[in-house]
């Protein structure tokens, strides 16, 4: 029997600003490529397994956008495959 301890990865807006009741939130682009890249190789230097999720293309985005200038959540899988791409060299 296979045991396995990881991690489910999927960050969504950076953190709020202000203070209830007048914060704001974040706009769902708000992480950048390099800031997804760094939490991941945080997680990693302590986990062996990165389960990541949540791949969507938001109705409000104009239909020329590219799907990876979209929401935070896009750069989550060029990050991972990056990431991947490192631990095997």
């Amino acid at each position: 029997m296979s045991q396995f301890l990881g991690v489910a990865f999927e960050p969504y807006v950076g953190h709020w600003r202000g203070t209830p009741p007048n914060a704001t939130t974040p706009q769902w682009n708000s992480y950048s490529q390099q800031e997804i890249v760094d939490m991941l190789e945080v997680i990693a230097s302590k986990f062996t397994k990165i389960s990541t999720y949540s791949m969507g293309y938001a109705v409000y985005h104009p239909p020329t956008t590219l799907w990876n200038q979209v929401d935070s959540n896009c750069h989550v899988a060029v990050a991972a495959a990056d990431l991947q791409q490192f631990s095997n060299e």
